[in-house]
């Protein structure tokens, strides 16, 4: 079966009611709606790419269900014995201002001085819910480390793809593809 146009934009609204689903879905299984939208949010960007979306069109859509997701982390952090919830809020908060920034201006270099440490530290929860001798990592001071580690590791993949904009789908697939406004400007990175 080929791959078109219209198969991927029917692909890229499996993975927008997809994503919606696994908002809620955390409160039935919190690690498998984790990795499931860890794994689409990550992908979906070339689905909407091959769909023949703009960037900046799929930009605002992801940037809006990456949102709806904090919001179920966040919540399912206060309802649950999840440690360091003051940290988390402050990072949910911080990371808000950064999206609010986005929304207002569309401009995404913002994201670089508001990185996303807020998702990246729950997944680390997550994980040490699945090896138990890592989580005292979760609670202070020690928390520190984990801290310094993921911010540095999400500042880099912020530059990578809000500054840089740096086109990885030759790299994951074989074949680049550019954006629907980058083929206009006759940009590709």
């Amino acid at each position: 079966m080929a791959f078109n146009k219209s198969l991927y934009q029917k692909i890229a609204l499996a993975d927008v009611i997809l994503r919606l689903i696994l908002g809620p879905a955390i409160f039935i299984s919190v690690c498998l709606a984790a990795l499931f939208t860890f794994l689409l949010d990550w992908v979906d960007g070339e689905f909407f790419k091959r769909a023949g979306y703009p960037q900046s069109q799929y930009s605002f859509y992801d940037k809006l269900l990456d949102y709806y997701w904090y919001i179920f982390i966040l919540i399912y952090i206060f309802l649950y014995q999840v440690p360091s919830k003051n940290i988390f809020l402050f990072l949910f908060l911080f990371r808000s201002l950064g999206q609010a920034l986005f929304f207002l201006t569309k401009k995404e270099f913002y994201f670089i001085f508001f990185p996303n440490v807020f998702e990246i530290l729950f997944y680390f929860y997550l994980f040490t819910t699945i090896l138990p001798k890592w989580q005292p990592l979760m609670f202070y001071p020690q928390i520190a480390y984990p801290l310094i580690i993921i911010t540095l590791v999400v500042l880099i993949r912020e530059y990578v793809l809000h500054i840089k904009k740096m086109n990885l789908s030759g790299f994951f697939t074989g074949k680049t593809t550019y954006w629907v406004d980058d083929k206009k400007k006759n940009v590709g990175v």
